[in-house]
């Protein structure tokens, strides 16, 4: 009986656990979507700056070019 008092205990935190991953998953899968969506709509109004440009570069130039607009204003 008392083994299966911390049995219950250690399976309600695995439980908790696996909520907190399931939900960690989802808000990460939701960020890559939105990148992904940002990645597109920026690639399709703005000509890239070489060919092969990759994910990386097409953030850093978004997230360079929202700093100057905010330096500027």
């Amino acid at each position: 009986m008392e083994i299966s008092r911390p049995i219950a205990h250690i399976d309600r935190r695995l439980q908790e656990i696996d909520r907190e991953i399931h939900s960690a998953l989802r808000n990460i899968r939701r960020n890559l979507e939105e990148l992904e969506q940002a990645s597109r709509s920026r690639s399709s109004t703005v000509a890239p700056t070489s060919s092969g440009d990759s994910f990386a570069d097409l953030l850093r130039s978004a997230l360079d070019s929202t700093a100057e607009g905010d330096q500027k204003g």
